[in-house]
């Protein structure tokens, strides 16, 4: 039996919200599993910092406090779909072509 192959990476949301008259941002961190030849080949052209767009289900939910002592919530999602993104614009999405990886 031969053993399969993991690509782990993890991405960052932010959730934009007004409380008041004062804007607040959360953020939020998805671990990404992806399994078998999608991992070989995502893990040879994703770089890191390089924006994606990941369809999934969420396969688990946890909370981790890191050494600031701050809570962050981790979500981990096992990969159908990774689209990434190229030319990334911040704020501007819309515009941008990414290629449809079904992984």
């Amino acid at each position: 039996t031969g053993k399969a192959t993991i690509l782990k990476f993890k991405i960052a949301t932010n959730e934009k919200y007004k409380i008041k008259d004062e804007w607040k941002e959360k953020t939020f961190y998805h671990q990404v599993s992806v399994w078998g030849e999608r991992a070989n080949y995502l893990s040879s052209i994703l770089q890191v910092g390089q924006p994606v767009v990941v369809e999934g289900k969420n396969v688990s939910g946890k909370k981790t406090d890191d050494r600031t002592g701050e809570t962050k919530y981790y979500y981990e999602v096992e990969a159908i779909k990774v689209h990434p993104i190229n030319n990334y614009k911040a704020n501007n999405l819309d515009d941008e072509k990414g290629d449809d990886l079904d992984v």
